[in-house]
């Protein structure tokens, strides 16, 4: 009896330590591990994906119409604060997907260019869904600047 018991001791523990074994290969996870996706960037707050709101700005030159570019990775256009001295009524948008090269945005089938009416000293709230998928985005003025104009926008995470 006693041989019997020493004998079921020895196989439970050789069954517990190759449990323990593949359990904790199963818990190590992938190898190397998950990395985390890159910061945005041109952006006050930097962060990742699936932050909720952040704080960024894009400048239109003196002289100019179109701003400079934001990188937008994982985040989406939710709001525009419009510097007092604005001089355009309506802002329309830019899309890239390399950063280099840039498109209207179109959201319709109809092939209607993006556009918002807008004055001055305000915030405009903007349809985030309409910037899915954008990875560069400027924005455009329809009138020409009469000096550099910040914009101050606000993105969210997707």
């Amino acid at each position: 009896m006693i041989k019997l018991v020493n004998i079921l001791d020895a196989a439970l523990v050789v069954i517990l330590s190759v449990f323990v074994c593949w359990a904790g290969a199963q818990n190590n996870g992938p190898v190397p591990g998950p990395t985390l996706p890159p910061p945005v960037s041109n952006v006050l707050f930097t962060g990742y994906q699936g932050i909720l709101q952040a704080p960024a700005t894009l400048t239109i030159p003196a002289s100019g119409t179109t701003s400079n570019a934001l990188y937008l990775k994982g985040f989406e256009l939710s709001g525009i604060l419009l510097p007092a001295t604005f001089t355009g009524t309506a802002v329309s948008f830019l899309a890239s997907y390399d950063g280099t090269n840039f498109y209207p945005l179109k959201t319709t089938t109809a092939g209607t260019t993006l556009s918002y009416t807008v004055t001055q000293n305000t915030f405009a709230a903007i349809a985030p869904a309409d910037f899915a998928g954008v990875l560069y985005l400027k924005i455009v003025s329809n009138a020409t600047e009469a000096a550099a104009r910040t914009l101050k926008l606000s993105i969210r995470g997707i």
